[in-house]
């Protein structure tokens, strides 16, 4: 209690005092002495008693303050390591979860390798088989190119490039009895020149060209002797010395050109040949029979229809992995069809040469006529 308080409460008590004296004493006298006196007294007891209630109260609230901030104490403590431990269990469980997450991705990483990587899922349709088989392809189509010359060269014919015979009329009354005993026509039997047989008109039909068959079986050797009648009559050996005759020498030159020209159809014939004549190494299959399964394996029979079922269960890698192999067989063909391309523009070229040699023959006899008629 501060001093001004003290003050306004003893002036208080002293008016009461002096106002009780005052109604119980005359105004005068004796009392007046008395009445100071008890004045004073009361005067002294009331600041003592005023002196010690400020004083208890003053001890009592500082009793209470302290205890009050030793409650805020206490009480912030407690807030305070109720926080650390929320902390550290929202810490935790952030722990929890992102490790929770983590296993997640790491299970969900694993689940996609798996299935962009499986072979029923993620490799196209039967990796393995696929890559086997277009492998076998290539080196099939390879094999019969690298054979076509040596075909040329070994083949059963009397007009091979480079091939002469000594008689062209023995050579083509081989060819007739040939025709007769494997390939009789029913027109020719009903003549009476031959028996019909199994195989009639075979070496003069270009459909068994086409057809896949067996290396020196009835069937190629009917290839083989359509090819002959395709390149034409053969060439008799030449006569005379080379080196001293000029005649000789300019039919052997001729004999070479002629072949040069006869080569290319000669190669493209075989070639076609090859692509159809059966490989052990292959499981008795052609190069054109390969390439035909390879070909269903998208567009036709029950290879087709596995393709297309399991394609539904390919990932998009699968999808696309699929696809790759599929321009990469396309290209594969492009570059098939440019070799052939190749072969057709060399025989047009070849046409050309022979057809342009024929018109040159005609004005060289066309102009050696003019001359004569000028001459006479």
């Amino acid at each position: 209690m501060n001093k001004r308080t003290k003050i306004i409460i003893v002036a208080a008590l002293s008016s009461s005092m002096i106002g009780i004296a005052a109604a119980g004493l005359a105004p005068s006298g004796p009392a007046e002495i008395w009445t100071v006196g008890a004045v004073s007294a009361l005067t002294s007891i009331a600041v003592g008693a005023v002196t010690a209630f400020g004083t208890a109260f003053s001890a009592s609230m500082q009793t209470n303050f302290e205890r009050i901030i030793s409650a805020v104490a206490v009480a912030t403590k407690q807030e305070a390591l109720n926080a650390n431990n929320v902390g550290e269990g929202m810490q935790k469980s952030a722990q929890v979860f992102v490790t929770a997450v983590k296993s997640q991705h790491q299970a969900e990483d694993i689940a996609g390798t798996a299935i962009n990587y499986a072979p029923d899922t993620g490799q196209g349709f039967q990796p393995c088989q696929t890559m086997q088989r277009n492998k076998s392809l290539s080196l099939a189509f390879d094999e019969a190119e690298q054979k076509t010359g040596s075909e040329i060269e070994n083949m059963e014919s009397d007009n091979k490039p480079g091939f002469m015979v000594q008689s062209k009329a023995e050579a083509m009354g081989q060819r007739l009895k040939n025709h007769y005993k494997k390939f009789c026509t029913e027109a020719e039997a009903t003549q009476g020149l031959c028996s019909k047989s199994n195989l009639a008109g075979a070496d003069v039909n270009a459909a068994y060209l086409f057809q896949p068959s067996i290396k020196n079986s009835d069937e190629d050797k009917a290839r083989q002797a359509y090819i002959q009648h395709i390149i034409g009559e053969p060439d008799e050996q030449i006569t005379g010395n080379v080196n001293q005759n000029i005649q000789a020498k300019a039919k052997f030159l001729e004999k070479i050109n002629k072949d040069a020209l006869i080569s290319i159809p000669s190669y493209s014939l075989q070639a076609i040949r090859l692509a159809n004549l059966k490989q052990k190494d292959y499981q008795e299959y052609s190069p054109n029979q390969l390439l035909k399964a390879r070909i269903n394996q998208y567009f036709g029979g029950q290879e087709a229809d596995k393709w297309a079922g399991q394609l539904a269960r390919q990932t998009e890698r699968g999808l696309l992995t699929e696809a790759l192999k599929m321009h990469g067989l396309e290209t594969w063909m492009h570059q098939r069809q440019y070799q052939q391309n190749q072969r057709l523009e060399a025989n047009l070229a070849a046409l050309l040469i022979i057809d342009s040699k024929a018109k040159q023959l005609l004005l060289h006899k066309q102009y050696s006529q003019l001359s004569s008629q000028n001459t006479q």
